[in-house]
């Protein structure tokens, strides 16, 4: 989070050299701001993505144990939003 500049709109190329490195973020986007990061974790949550690594899962499971958010998500089965396929750029 320290490496991160508030001050620049993140971009895919921001993120690149963090996404290489760990194979938990949700491709170079996500990587390159913390709440781009969630954004894009939670998103894959709730529609339900099926995750291509450990620490992804990790994070998914995470998600499903704030009761908040997986009420949120249920919401989404319910209205039959997803699941998704993944579309996300791979990182790691």
């Amino acid at each position: 989070i320290d490496e991160v500049n508030q001050k620049i709109e993140p971009t895919p190329e921001i993120g690149s050299d963090r996404c290489a490195l760990n194979s938990g973020f949700f491709g170079p986007y996500a990587a390159s701001h913390p709440e781009e990061d969630f954004a894009e974790a939670f998103s894959a949550f709730v529609f339900r993505v099926d995750v291509d690594s450990d620490e992804q899962r990790e994070r998914m499971q995470w998600f499903a144990e704030q009761p908040m958010l997986l009420q949120f998500r249920n919401h989404a089965i319910e209205s039959g939003l997803g699941p998704l396929r993944y579309d996300f750029e791979p990182c790691g």
